[in-house]
């Protein structure tokens, strides 16, 4: 085998090495991308499910304070009802 053919041989495989590099590195650069765009994504669907998650409580927190709110409400004029009705002397006692 003549040098010639050797030296050609050689930058042939020097080229596509390099081809391969510069493939490796693109494919490399592509997945670091798409796993720093991945976690971009999955902290922005965290803080959501979390502002949402934080609205429903609100939501349902609020809703049984207004039902306790209004079955105090039944309650006292219930009370208000009942007292009315009592005879005052019912409420006193006698002394002997």
């Amino acid at each position: 085998m003549s040098s010639r053919v050797r030296r050609s041989r050689q930058v042939a495989c020097w080229k596509n090495c390099e081809a391969s590099r510069q493939g490796y590195l693109i494919v490399t650069a592509a997945s670091d991308v798409a796993g720093i765009v991945s976690a971009i994504e999955m902290y922005r669907v965290k803080s959501d499910l979390r502002e949402l998650l934080g609205n429903q409580q609100m939501t349902l927190v609020s809703r049984m304070a207004d039902e306790i709110d209004e079955k105090l409400r039944f309650a006292h004029s219930v009370l208000i009802a009942v007292s009315r009705a009592i005879p005052v002397e019912m409420g006193t006692r006698r002394r002997s």
